[in-house]
Order: C-alpha cells, then structure tokens, then sequence
C-alpha cells in the first residue's frame, strides 16, 4: 500500500494582552536582578520547571523591553521560548511564549479529533510560538485558547500515512479536512502537502520542517487554502 504524507499548516497567533506599553528610561537594575524577576515569573506562571539561559539583551534605546532568550528539553527535543519583561508607570509587565509549548499536546489533540475522520493513520505537530496573555497559565484548558479573539501564527503540521486511487482522490479528502477545521471558527492558513513513502518514513518532530525547504524531494503535491 502506497503511503503519503499529509501537512497542514495553520496560521494562528496571539497578540500580548493588556494597555499601550511605553519604555520610558533604561533601568538601573543588574542582569542578575532582572533574571532573578523572570525566574520568579516562571514559576509562579507555570510551577517549578528545568530550563537553559541562551541569552540576555537589556532594554535600550532600539528595544522597549529587557529579553531573556531560553530553551527546555520536550520529548527529547531542544525547544526554544522567550521572555519579555516590559517596564511601564506602575511597574513590570512580562510577556512569554512557553505557554505554546505547555498547550501544545491538547491542542494536537484538537486537530487530531478533526484528523481522524478523514485519515487512518496519522500523527500531528504543532508549534505555538507567540506571545500570550498572562491568564494562559500551566491551568489553561484548550477551550480557553480557542476562544481568544485574536489567535494568529500557529503552525500546525498533521502528517499523514494513507493510501488514495488518485491525485483527485488526495485533493477530495483533504479539502474535506481543510474545510471541517475551517468551520470551528479558528482563524487559519491552511496548507496540506503528501508526500511519498520514503520521505514520509524519515518524517518526525525535529525534522519535519524540512519538507519545506528540501528540493530534493522526488514527490509531492500542495492544497493551500
């Protein structure tokens, strides 16, 4: 039985939440203190976890806000977040992308509820990698997610093992997909791509942006709606 491989891609994002912000002078705080601030955010956001400091840039005259760039190993993958804290008249305010990471299984689980009515064998990844309202905490459920009003750049890939008759048959069910997804209301760019056995057996999380970017593959074929 042939197999093939079906990505979708999905715009989604959300903007961070809360009034106009305005740096308004550097502060005079040590890189210790200040990474001592994001440390303590973290944890009362998302609990106790083990992350890795990659990099610090302090607020200045070209950046409104003091970025503490971080990574945590998931599933044995490397996965890269950021925190931003921002000063304002009354005080700090912190922005972070971890989040997507930590709502990332419930949310392939969404598509997979979707996946499943159309595909036997499948397997979904999705990456979250925008900022986030300070009430998505470690308690989020995925509901609370999807009804936020201004979800953009989500990345969502399903891939997808699967036998079709045709090239048209392809294009009938994942329009199908594409369209039953549409329909919950989460506003999406959605792309689908199968590819064939070969490259879908080498397919996994760590690599699986590759199909993008390799021109060395032999057979494919794009739905982009």
């Amino acid at each position: 039985m042939k197999k093939y491989i079906i990505l979708v891609i999905l715009a989604l994002s959300v903007v961070l939440q809360g009034c106009a912000i305005k740096y308004n002078d550097i502060t005079e705080q040590t890189e210790y203190e200040i990474v001592s601030q994001v440390k303590e955010y973290l944890t009362e956001k998302y609990g106790s976890f083990y992350y890795e400091i990659n990099g610090f840039f302090r607020a200045g005259w070209d950046q409104e806000y003091d970025l503490l760039n971080l990574s945590v190993e998931m599933d044995g993958i490397k996965e890269n977040f950021s925190v931003q804290r921002y000063k304002t008249e009354s005080g700090y305010v912190f922005g972070d992308n971890y989040f997507g990471l930590v709502i990332r299984p419930s949310f392939e689980q969404k598509v997979s509820e979707f996946a499943s009515q159309y595909f036997d064998e499948y397997g979904v990844y999705a990456t979250l990698e925008q900022n986030y309202p300070d009430k998505l905490t470690q308690a989020t459920q995925i509901q609370e997610l999807l009804e936020l009003d201004n979800l953009q750049n989500i990345t969502i890939v399903v891939v997808v093992e699967e036998e079709f008759r045709s090239v048209e048959e392809f294009e009938k069910v994942a329009k199908s997909f594409v369209y039953q997804w549409t329909q919950e209301g989460v506003p999406s760019t959605v792309r689908v791509i199968y590819l064939s056995e070969e490259v879908f057996k080498t397919i996994d999380r760590s690599n699986v942006s590759s199909v993008f970017v390799n021109n060395q593959l032999a057979e494919y074929r794009e739905i982009v709606k």
